[in-house]
């Protein structure tokens, strides 16, 4: 049997992702150092999860591609 060989990651996306960190680090690290009031661990979870997806956004809003 063929072995799966996956395509080689382009270099926009490679691009994208570290933007993503560039975008994502200050704001968790903003985070980390001001907790929010509450000790639930879902909210926080839930703040992580929305910095992520937000700086993915903005990544892919700053570099634009159709893919």
């Amino acid at each position: 049997m063929k072995p799966f060989r996956r395509p080689p990651i382009s270099r926009r996306v490679w691009q994208r992702l570290g933007l993503t960190y560039l975008i994502a680090l200050p704001m968790v690290f903003i985070l980390f150092m001001h907790p929010p009031k509450s000790q639930n661990i879902l909210i926080q979870a839930l703040i992580l999860l929305m910095i992520v997806t937000a700086a993915r956004i903005m990544a892919r809003i700053i570099i634009r591609t159709d893919d």
